[in-house]
């Protein structure tokens, strides 16, 4: 995603570069959610972001599972020394 801030301003790269860079992708290079001739006042793009990505990766992994209390009670042990972790 490129971050459209509104102004053409010293340090904006521009898009041709942009496009250099996703032309060099292994598989696949595109933008996500930009409107190409809107950029950088292309201010729609952060909401079509989200439905772009959402979109485009139909795989979801499924969360993670839960954190038991053993389980926190074992990484408080184990990194009690390098953060102040106060576990009653």
């Amino acid at each position: 995603m490129l971050f459209s801030h509104g102004v053409d301003s010293i340090g904006l790269v521009p898009l041709d570069r942009w496009r250099s860079v996703l032309a060099r992708a292994k598989r696949k290079g595109e933008f996500i959610g930009v409107d190409e001739r809107a950029y950088p006042r292309d201010f729609a793009a952060f909401a079509r972001y989200h439905t772009e990505l959402r979109r485009r990766i139909a795989v979801a992994l499924p969360p993670p599972p839960l954190l038991t209390l053993d389980d926190v009670d074992r990484f408080v042990a184990q990194t009690d020394e390098h953060y102040e972790v106060v576990w009653e």
